[in-house]
């Protein structure tokens, strides 16, 4: 059986035996994106009032045992925005000084985790993040702690990235929804949707475009589906442990955009996670230097580590496209680990400094 992994694989916090890996997921009608122009007109505009409070970008929390893939209750949640501690009034609203009424904390919002529904804490955007003394991208972030045999376990710094560029009239921007997808024994398959941007502005007909979804494996990609359906459905035989999903739009004969969806096969008997030293994987400078080591295990016993000589690893772009590492032959090599330096993470993507790097073994 094929197991791969992937560097953005996040597992947040060990004690006492147990590992939790927790992640938002992103619902409403809008992604976390915002564009700006030089006359100050901010699309989409949160504040316009044309923008119902149920289709904005709302995060849900989830927090699980990465061993088991139980979802746990956070008993205490810290969300941040830039590293900034937010504090809410009684209505739920955030009251910090510049940020009063920014977002909306929901403690119990409805979800679905693995085919059932869930109720978690989330976090709405309310009004617009994008300002004249803000037009670069931020960052969404929670961190708490959950109850494990009665005492508190902590989880830090599980966040989603907040786009915010500079319109044009050919300005495209495509996210997957979500972006990250589980799949199990109880829910063997699952819903990706592309969401396209033209303009700041949500595309609704999609007539002339033309979807490409692909799995990204080291050996090529594979067509899952190609059409004008912005919609694919993922199934467990599609994935060996873990796997990216790349869909690349395109309107008529021009690509206008591509995004990525990660999905884990909760279900394999042997699951694979990411492990780094030597930098965030997060915030990567040119002068750093982060190593990954992936490490298999047992779904059956998160600490029985299962003895790998040599991965196969694969670096690509947030295009899909190959990326040799400085000192590789090419985008594939094997070893032990991968050591990247922060050069070729700013380097790939012409620039926009997005590096992906996947690993694989056949047990």
């Amino acid at each position: 059986m094929a197991n791969k992994a992937q560097a953005s694989i996040k597992l947040i916090a060990a004690s006492d035996g147990i590992t939790l890996d927790g992640y938002l997921a992103r619902y409403g009608s809008y992604p976390l994106y915002q564009t700006y122009d030089d006359a100050n007109v901010y699309i989409p505009d949160f504040e316009s009032g044309s923008i119902a409070e149920t289709e904005k970008p709302t995060l849900a929390l989830f927090v699980a045992n990465h061993a088991t893939g139980k979802l746990m209750t956070p008993q205490t949640v810290d969300w941040m925005y830039n590293g900034v501690t937010l504090t809410f009034g009684s209505d739920g609203l955030s009251t910090n000084e510049g940020m009063a009424g920014t977002f909306k904390k929901i403690d119990a919002y409805n979800a679905s985790y693995l085919g059932a529904d869930v109720t978690v804490r989330a976090l709405r955007v309310m009004k617009n993040l994008v300002s004249l003394t803000n037009m670069d991208n931020d960052r969404i972030s929670a961190s708490g702690t959950v109850e494990v045999k009665g005492k508190p376990v902590r989880f830090n710094d599980v966040g989603a990235e907040v786009v915010i560029q500079k319109r044009t009239d050919s300005l495209y921007y495509v996210t997957i929804n979500p972006l990250l997808l589980k799949l199990s024994n109880e829910a063997p398959s699952g819903q990706l949707e592309a969401q396209v941007l033209a303009g700041g502005n949500p595309v609704k007909d999609f007539t002339g475009y033309t979807f490409k979804w692909e799995k990204i494996t080291s050996s090529g990609n594979v067509t899952l589906q190609s059409g004008s359906s912005n919609k694919v459905t993922v199934e467990l035989d599609d994935v060996d442990s873990m796997a990216d999903i790349l869909c690349t739009v395109s309107k008529g004969s021009e690509v206008v955009g591509s995004g990525f969806a990660h999905v884990e096969d909760e279900s394999d008997p042997i699951q694979v996670e990411m492990t780094t030293s030597g930098a965030d994987p997060n915030e990567i400078y040119e002068d750093d230097t982060i190593t990954i080591t992936p490490r298999a295990y047992r779904l059956s016993n998160y600490n029985e580590t299962v003895a790998v000589d040599s991965w196969d690893f694969y670096s690509y772009d947030e295009q899909g496209k190959d990326v040799q590492l400085s000192g590789k032959d090419s985008a594939h090599f094997t070893g032990k680990n991968a050591v990247v330096s922060g050069a070729d993470v700013h380097a790939a993507d012409k620039g926009n400094g997005a590096l992906r790097i996947n690993a694989e073994h056949e047990f």
